[in-house]
Parts: structure tokens; C-alpha cells; sequence
């Protein structure tokens, strides 16, 4: 069994100096989803959260309102968060 030494380039990287650099500024990936807030258009101030694509257009949906009791229109209020 071989026994692993630690690594000798800079920060804990086996390759050199420059080649280290380009590995640690590698960005993150963007989240294909994002969460968002929808809002009813009944008047009612009744909100709720669902996910939708990052790249598809501003939601509206028919949904149930229990304030009012019936399927009103709502429409996407802001982002909350990526997922």
C-alpha cells in the first residue's frame, strides 16, 4: 500500500504555480431554475412561491385563491432565489 505524501505546489495544488491559478478561478455554474413569488390579482394580498426556468418568461398562472374562493389570475411578483 503506498502512502501519499502531501502536495508540493502552492495552496495544496500538484501542478504549478500558473496552472493552479487557472484551477481556483474557475466561476460557478448558473442554476437552470429559480424560485419566485406569485401574487393574485383578486385584490386579496394572497401569495405563494414556485420554480420556474431561468430563462423562460415572466409567469402568470390560474390558480386557487382561498381568500375570495374561486380561480383567479396570478402573476409573478419577484424572484426570492436560484436553486
Amino acid at each position: 500500500m503506498q502512502s501519499r505524501t502531501a502536495p508540493s505546489g502552492p495552496q495544496g495544488c500538484d501542478f504549478s504555480e500558473a496552472d493552479c491559478q487557472v484551477f481556483l478561478q474557475v466561476a460557478k455554474s448558473k442554476s437552470k431554475t429559480i424560485l419566485v413569488k406569485m401574487l393574485s390579482q383578486a385584490g386579496t394580498g394572497y401569495t405563494f412561491n414556485t420554480k420556474r426556468g431561468r430563462l423562460r418568461e415572466k409567469l402568470t398562472l390560474l390558480r386557487y385563491d382561498p381568500v375570495v374562493n374561486k380561480k383567479v389570475l396570478f402573476v409573478e411578483l419577484k424572484k426570492i432565489r436560484s436553486l
